[in-house]
């Protein structure tokens, strides 16, 4: 089971074509993930990782480690984007328990889960899941 206080984190460093890829497979058409010259034309200077791409490693991070030895679902996902990651550009995906609340079915996790590139904050987020016991 986990704890308040629990926390856990990922490192990923996205190259063009992982980024271009990712984008195609879950249908975001914008070049700022696909097209570099168009993308270094924009306020970016190039290619940036899709919002889809950071939401989805977000999400994987507390479906990969609340899983381990339990059925879990996530409930909800909140996210406010503050900074956009650039192509190559090493972030870290921090997440933390902040509260468990006992249901009827399970425990309600509560975490509050983060991006952050180069020292700066890119993606906060709270998000809920439910351990089935």
């Amino acid at each position: 089971m986990v704890a308040v206080g629990d926390r856990f984190e990922s490192v990923h460093t996205p190259n063009a074509e992982q980024i271009s890829r990712f984008a195609t497979l879950v249908g975001d058409a914008n070049p700022l993930h696909h097209d570099a010259g168009f993308a270094a034309r924009s306020r970016f200077g190039g290619i940036i990782v899709s919002g889809a791409q950071l939401c989805s490693l977000m999400l994987a991070i507390s479906g990969t480690r609340l899983s381990e030895g339990n059925t879990m679902i996530g409930v909800s996902f909140d996210a406010e984007f503050k900074r956009a990651v650039r192509c190559d550009e090493e972030f870290v995906v921090r997440r933390e328990v902040t509260a468990l609340r006992p249901r009827s079915s399970g425990t309600l996790v509560e975490m509050r889960t983060t991006v952050h590139a180069g020292g700066k904050l890119c993606v906060a987020s709270v998000n809920r899941a439910v351990i089935y016991e």
